[in-house]
């Protein structure tokens, strides 16, 4: 009989990882707010590394749009222009993992974001270059499902 493992997928150790943002999409919250759906990856050397925690969802605008401006200050981008959301893709910050209970299940939330240094942001570009698109991968079988 075939072993599977017992890690948790999505599941990050609490504390502080690095991040790249690999989509976003844009929908309106309930209350009917403009507002994003960020996902991440963990870029951290180990074990950890390519796990995701759970989406982060940000208001665009108004008074609730703290989490979005937090993530604009990590990411160091400028104040007083106008950007595309999927420009920020790829984009790496720093960002404590966080516990958080839902509907009775532990999983791994963005908490506060910060600036990632850029010897880290270098690190993990070099490390992208070495490795292989994961497209690329998939696109090499003929899964039938």
């Amino acid at each position: 009989m075939a072993k599977y493992s017992t890690s948790r997928t999505g599941r990050l150790s609490l504390g502080v990882h690095t991040l790249r943002i690999t989509d976003v999409k844009e929908q309106d919250s309930a209350a009917g707010d403009p507002m994003a759906v960020w996902s991440f990856e963990c870029v951290d050397e180990g074990p950890e590394y390519g796990a995701s925690p759970q989406p982060l969802f940000t208001v665009l605008e108004g008074s609730k749009r703290w989490k979005w401006d937090q993530l604009l200050d990590a990411l160091q981008v400028p104040e007083g222009q106008e950007i595309e959301l999927t420009s920020l893709i790829d984009g790496i910050i720093e960002a404590e993992i966080i516990a958080d209970e839902w509907e009775g299940r532990v999983r791994s939330v963005v908490g506060t974001m910060m600036v990632a240094t850029a010897a880290v942001v270098e690190k993990v570009k070099e490390r992208q270059q070495a490795e292989p698109p994961t497209a690329a991968l998939e696109e090499d079988f003929d899964i039938p499902f």
